[in-house]
């Protein structure tokens, strides 16, 4: 009797999660066929797996890329990430000390982050904001410096 190919065999099984991680040390480190990433911040605790919510946000603790074969374990960072479409970005700004906190910023427009979505741009996370013209002088449209960089997210 022959037996079916189409049994289920977990060594073969592969995952969708990308991971680009961007830090000033070692440029730009790929990783494919991931199968989770965490992320712990003293606010959240996330597990992020395939088909995962798109999401953003700051992290100033720890990530874990986790594949079939090994952890790769970014800590203590401070930094951001974001997940869309199955692939996770992490931009990391600065390497902690053990034990050394973040000093947050007390409003958001003290805090510049101009560089970091720069960052991320050159990375290619972000789409480059297309610029518009003007089609005559009683018709104005919206500039690129205008727009919002969330708009560019595509999520």
């Amino acid at each position: 009797m022959q037996k079916s190919s189409t049994l289920y065999n977990e060594t073969q099984e592969s995952y969708k999660i990308e991971a680009k991680v961007v830090d000033r040390e070692n440029g730009m480190q790929e990783y494919d066929n991931i199968r989770m990433v965490r992320v712990v911040s003293k606010d959240y605790n996330l597990l992020i797996m395939e088909d995962y919510m798109p999401l953003i946000g700051e992290i100033a603790g720890s990530v874990e890329v986790v594949t079939d074969s090994d952890v790769i374990r970014f800590d203590p960072i401070h930094g951001f990430f974001m997940h869309k479409k199955n692939c996770f970005y992490l931009l990391i700004e600065d390497h902690m000390a053990e034990g050394e906190e973040i000093a947050e910023a007390d409003d958001l427009n003290d805090f510049d982050d101009s560089y970091i979505m720069e960052e991320f741009k050159n990375a290619g996370i972000f789409k480059a904001s297309s610029s518009s013209s003007k089609t005559d002088s009683s018709k104005t449209t919206k500039t690129s410096e205008d727009s919002d960089d969330l708009e560019d997210l595509d999520l």
